[in-house]
């Protein structure tokens, strides 16, 4: 429902407003038990402060207010993109730890559910953060793996934005002519159509 008004509101120009309407269904999903449901929620309303409004922080917020009643959650699936969605709000915010320990739990959560587009992911972005802290080789092998498991699922557009990150990750390291193979097959790709 939060999603359809969201959509709403951004083609039609809705007076429902996203944000509002959201908090109140995690707050009866959470009352009603569903705590997938709320924490399914939580994580659209992160990427909506995050890319939608531009205010990771009050995801942050969202997200440590209703961290506690998760606790009890199963799904490790919809753990890993709860866990991705903050870390990319963290990231938002200039943090350089926070987001990294986020990562990591979605690469556990993944592994536990079988989810290799969001272990896909988890690799990635931890090789954002790791390339950021200065651990370039462990950079370097997250790319990597992302790359393979991006490959796996048959997703081209994140096989072409890691292998980006890993051609300017080589390039910095002076790693030209490795840089200059990764940019060529992210262009090679890019040609053939983008899935």
């Amino acid at each position: 429902l939060s999603a359809t008004i969201y959509l709403n509101g951004l083609y039609n120009n809705s007076k429902f407003k996203y944000d509002s309407i959201t908090r109140q269904t995690i707050k009866y999903a959470i009352a009603l038990d569903s705590l997938d449901m709320a924490a399914d929620h939580v994580a659209d309303l992160l990427w909506y402060n995050t890319y939608g409004v531009r205010k990771p922080e009050e995801g942050i917020l969202l997200f440590n207010t209703y961290i506690n009643d998760f606790k009890t959650i199963e799904n490790n699936h919809t753990l890993a993109r709860l866990y991705f969605y903050v870390g990319v709000s963290y990231e938002a915010t200039g943090d350089l730890e926070k987001p990294l320990e986020c990562y990591i739990k979605v690469k556990d959560y993944s592994i536990k559910s079988g989810n290799d587009s969001y272990l896909g992911l988890a690799n990635q972005y931890i090789g954002h953060e790791e390339s950021n802290l200065g651990k370039f080789s462990e950079a370097s092998i997250s790319y990597k793996t992302a790359i393979g498991l991006f490959i796996k699922v048959k997703d081209t557009t994140s096989i072409i934005n890691t292998k980006n990150s890993l051609a300017n990750l080589y390039s910095v390291n002076a790693f030209h002519e490795e840089a200059l193979i990764e940019r060529n097959e992210a262009i090679e790709l890019a040609k053939n159509g983008i899935t």
